[in-house]
Parts: C-alpha cells; sequence; structure tokens
C-alpha cells in the first residue's frame, strides 16, 4: 500500500492509537445507504496510508443500524468517549476535517455529504465538551440535543448558530426515521454550519488548550 502524508498529522500523532466509529442512525439506512457504509470502513486503508501501523487502528461498528437518540445500548459509542477522554484517540479532530472534506465530493448524494457534516458536527461537540473536563452523558437519550444545546457555554457559541445546529439535527431525526430526503440546500447549509463550527472550535482550543490542536 502506497503511504501518504497530511499536514495535520506529524510524527507524534502515530504512536497513539487511531479509532474508526462506524454508524447508520437506522437498519434502513445500513440496507439502503450502502455507500456511506463502505467508505468509513474503508478509513482503516486511509489510517495505513497515513503510516498508522495495523495494531493501532481500532475499528468499532458496534453500533450499526442503532439510533443515537438513545445511547444506552451503543456499546460502541461509550468505547469511543472513552478512549477520546483518556486521550488516547490522535484524530478525533483530524476526522472532523476529514468528514468536511469528504463533503466536496460531488458524486455523493446530498443525504450522505449532510450525513458527513453532522458527523462532523457531533464531533466537535464532543470535543468542546471533553475540553472543558466533561464526559458527555452518553447513557441518557436524547445527548445529540445535549452536545449542541451546551456549545455556548463550552465555546462560547453564539446561541444564534447553536439554534441553527440544532435544527440541523431535527433535520436529520426526520431523514432518519421519517424517510424524509435531504435537498442540495439542507446539505448546503449543514456543511457550512459545519464549516464555522470546525474554524471556531480549533480557535477556542488554540487560546485554552491547545495541546488539543497538536
Amino acid at each position: 500500500m502506497l503511504t501518504q502524508t497530511h499536514p495535520k498529522v506529524s510524527a507524534e500523532h502515530l504512536p497513539r492509537e487511531a479509532f474508526i466509529y462506524i454508524r447508520q442512525s437506522t437498519p434502513r439506512q445500513v440496507v439502503e445507504n450502502i455507500e456511506s457504509t463502505q467508505r468509513q470502513y474503508a478509513l482503516r486503508d486511509r489510517a495505513m496510508a497515513l503510516r498508522w501501523p495495523n495494531e493501532r487502528i481500532h475499528l468499532i461498528d458496534e453500533d450499526l443500524g442503532i439510533s443515537g437518540e438513545y445511547a444506552d445500548n451503543r456499546d460502541g459509542f461509550q468505547h469511543l468517549v472513552s478512549e477520546v477522554a483518556l486521550g488516547h484517540a490522535g484524530i478525533v479532530l483530524a476526522a472532523a476535517r476529514r468528514n468536511l472534506a469528504e463533503t466536496r465530493i460531488k458524486e455523493l448524494s446530498p443525504e450522505t455529504r449532510f450525513d458527513l457534516a453532522y458527523k462532523a458536527v457531533m464531533q466537535c461537540g464532543l470535543l468542546a465538551i471533553m475540553a472543558n473536563g466533561y464526559r458527555p452523558s452518553t447513557n441518557e437519550p436524547g445527548h445529540h440535543a445535549t452536545v449542541i444545546q451546551t456549545l455556548p457555554v463550552s465555546i462560547g457559541l453564539e446561541n444564534d448558530r447553536m439554534v441553527i445546529l440544532d435544527k440541523l439535527r431535527r433535520t436529520r431525526n426526520l431523514n432518519d426515521y421519517s424517510g424524509d430526503v435531504v435537498s442540495e440546500e439542507e446539505a448546503a447549509a449543514c456543511i457550512r454550519s459545519a464549516e464555522a463550527l470546525l474554524t471556531t472550535l480549533v480557535n477556542w482550543l488554540k487560546q485554552n488548550q491547545k495541546e488539543w490542536t497538536q
């Protein structure tokens, strides 16, 4: 396999563990949104191409087809949260950047690009909470809402921006559970909001938790 380089991946990152969290929200997505699942599994090859040793790459896929609103049976997400809290996951912030980079692939469906951007939002929100010394309560329903709605407190996000992100969360829920189709406009709006959130988070981390951006 050919190796690659990335400006955000340094020699300091490679001794750390790399965790790849694979999930679709509903059994319907597992069956119908095959391209997203395949792309997620292919991230192991991407990590290896970036020179991560295979033994330090961990696939977490226990949550395929399990709702994100009720986390008490989401063993995979709880595993991921624990590892991040312990400082073992070296590429969570890079994962948000990667997800947003992949939203620019126009051949992907609006639903897939929306999903990638939404995952970046959740990754940013998760890091924001943990950078403040807290661990999200993944055993309670509605933790997606909690991660988003605490952004004004965790990183000082403007309330109107939080409201927009929370609206995107509700759009995602409708798509997951009611079968509503994601439009190009909705996908573009989610991508813009996720990109802006990532910028805000990185700026906050540089001022308050610089080591998290290394």
